[in-house]
């Protein structure tokens, strides 16, 4: 017979079953613990198998746009990164810089 959750775990599971995408971070917040104690948690439920995956699913008609492979996500992230740090580098430079999209050069 499998041991009883805690109140956190509990907490930690159904805060999962209503949002499969909340952050740790957000958790925390809602339960009342530390992050790493919410991570503890995450771990015991995975290990226990109440938690199997984290996923979430979305729907493809809700904005109207085909749905983009997974690493779309990393790639644009990675650009927006790189935007942020040339832009910062130009606002150090006083503005003796500026960026020129691809194409307009």
């Amino acid at each position: 017979m499998p041991k009883t959750l805690c109140t956190s775990s509990r907490m930690v599971l159904d805060l999962l079953r209503a949002n499969s995408r909340a952050t740790v971070c957000e958790m925390a917040a809602r339960v009342g613990i530390s992050r790493t104690t919410i991570a503890y948690h995450l771990d015991q439920l995975v290990e226990r198998g109440d938690v199997r995956r984290f996923t979430s699913e979305t729907d493809p008609e809700r904005d109207r746009q085909p749905p983009r492979p997974a690493g779309d996500v990393r790639h644009q992230a990675e650009q927006d990164t790189v935007r942020r740090r040339i832009q910062h580098a130009c606002a150090l430079a006083g503005g003796s810089v500026r960026l020129v999209p691809v194409g307009q050069c």
